[in-house]
């Protein structure tokens, strides 16, 4: 501290050496948004891809439990070869109510097989596809779509 003036010698004001090191300092006018101009593409790839992986794991998972829902059903529920068609529609119905809206446009496909003896059991086939299509086009991956098939074997509880 100075004693005529009262002020530090570091003080901005006062003009001491930091304020002459302040003074000399280059100028670093819009670096940070030239920075984010670079991040950013990066950053929108990641969420991009981090987006499309958690839809196809998330459509995964719906196909794999509407497979197991259409399974379930048939396999509790009796049928002949006259009521085929109907248990068919029925079990096609609730793949339909266990995928929900979200997976309306396209539908998937459901392919329900006659239960067929297996030694001692009758198992029931149910295959349920969903076409699946990411939200970006990446470059290097085919934009063709992608089926999402599972395929759910179960035993005839009642027949």
């Amino acid at each position: 501290m100075n004693r005529t003036s009262g002020k530090s010698r570091f003080d901005r004001r006062g003009g001491g050496r930091l304020g002459a090191r302040l003074r000399t300092r280059p100028r670093r006018r819009g670096v940070s948004a030239v920075e984010f101009a670079l991040v950013l593409p990066v950053l929108l790839t990641l969420v991009g891809g981090a987006v499309d992986f958690g839809r196809c794991f998330y459509t995964y998972i719906a196909v794999t439990n509407a497979a197991r829902v259409g399974a379930e059903y048939a396999s509790t529920n009796p049928v002949t070869t006259a009521s085929f068609p109907a248990w068919e529609t029925a079990i096609k119905g609730a793949v339909a109510r266990e995928l929900g809206d979200f997976f309306k446009d396209p539908p998937p496909e459901v392919a329900v097989d006659m239960p067929a003896a297996d030694g001692s059991m009758k198992l029931v086939t149910v295959t349920v596809t969903y076409p699946f299509k990411t939200l970006v086009d990446w470059r290097g991956v085919p934009n063709e779509e992608l089926d999402i098939t599972r395929t759910v074997r179960m035993r005839m509880i009642r027949y």
